[in-house]
C-alpha cells in the first residue's frame, strides 16, 4: 500500500478547512504548514480519537482592531491526515 499525507488548514475566521497540499511524507507536510503559518508549530499526533494517522497543530496570533484599538487573539488550525492509495481500485 502507498500512503500520502494531506495537509488541510482552517483559518480562525473560516468555517471550513481547505486542502493545501498532498505530500509523500508527514515531515514534508509539516514543513510546508510551518512556512504557511510563518512560525514553528507544536504537532500533536494521534488525534482525534488517538488515531496515529492524524496530526494537529495550531498557530496562535495576536492582533489589534484598527478602529477600536482592542486586543484580540485568533487561532489557525493545521491538520495532516495519512491517506492510503489503492492503485488497483480503478483497474479493469
Amino acid at each position: 500500500m502507498n500512503h500520502v499525507y494531506v495537509l488541510e488548514s482552517r483559518p480562525d475566521s473560516d468555517e471550513h478547512s481547505s486542502i493545501d497540499g498532498v505530500f509523500t511524507t508527514r515531515e514534508a507536510a509539516r514543513v510546508y504548514a510551518e512556512r504557511m503559518a510563518g512560525q514553528s508549530l507544536e504537532w500533536h499526533t494521534g488525534q482525534p480519537g488517538n488515531d496515529p494517522d492524524h496530526s494537529l497543530a495550531h498557530a496562535i496570533r495576536d492582533g489589534v482592531y484598527p478602529d477600536t484599538g482592542e486586543f484580540f487573539r485568533y487561532v489557525d488550525g493545521y491538520y495532516i491526515t495519512r491517506r492510503t492509495l489503492n492503485p488497483t481500485y480503478l483497474e479493469d
